[in-house]
């Protein structure tokens, strides 16, 4: 007799049966019973979440796979859709670029379980540095127009008064109001000390006469320009 191998693909209840290979043998049968049985489940899930699950470009979360059941004793696999990032760790730490769909597999020795966690990645808002200046000291302050937050040495300012000569780093920073992410720029506000102007001696001419004011002087780091009156 020959026997035909079976690869059941569920649980249950199979019945084999033998046909002579040769016709005229004597037609006798045998019949024989598998029975397949599922293992007794362990009882173990993998629960993942994130810490935060949405985030800004530059920021990190803490990734948790969450076991439960089965022996207790769990070694975990985590992966990543883009790809790029492994870890063999319980609850690491990532900073994905772009929105990243995170899976683990926890084996507890006997079983498998795995689950899967989204960290969705929002982009920072574009923001333009403004410029102001260069500006004398003494002159009139100036006020600030755009839409954003400017702040000097962690302090809020809406403009700036040139009382102090010297150059002076503000923090512009722009806020997306629909994803809370921000971003800024820093810039320069340069002040300058007014030049110190000397007409030269005074002189005394005859009238109708003329003289030629060669002794006038000026300071200033940059190039100067007269106007006289």
């Amino acid at each position: 007799a020959r026997w035909e191998n079976i690869n059941p693909g569920s649980d249950g209840t199979f019945t084999v049966r033998a046909q002579p290979q040769n016709p005229d043998a004597p037609r006798t049968y045998s019949f024989g019973v598998f029975m397949m049985q599922e293992e007794a489940s362990t009882g173990m899930r993998v629960m993942p979440a994130a810490a935060p699950s949405s985030l800004c470009v530059g920021e990190s979360s803490q990734l948790l796979a969450n076991a439960e059941g089965g022996s207790g004793d769990y070694s975990y696999s985590w992966s990543s859709d883009p790809a790029g990032f492994a870890s063999t760790e319980a609850n690491p730490i990532v900073e994905p670029t772009e929105t990243t769909l995170f899976t683990v597999a926890v084996n507890d020795g006997t079983t498998i379980a795995s689950g899967e966690v989204t960290v969705t990645v929002n982009p920072l808002p574009e923001v333009t540095c403004p410029y102001y200046g260069p500006l004398c000291k003494e002159s009139d302050a100036v006020t600030f127009t755009e839409n954003g937050v400017f702040s000097y040495q962690d302090n809020v300012i809406t403009g700036w008064d040139p009382s102090l000569a010297g150059e002076f780093d503000i923090s512009y920073t722009v806020t997306d109001t629909t994803t809370g992410c921000s971003n800024s720029c820093i810039f320069s506000i340069v002040v300058h000390e007014p030049p110190l102007v000397s007409a030269g001696q005074d002189r005394l001419i005859d009238y109708g006469g003329s003289a030629i004011l060669s002794d006038a002087t000026a300071t200033g780091s940059g190039a100067l320009t007269y106007a006289w009156e």
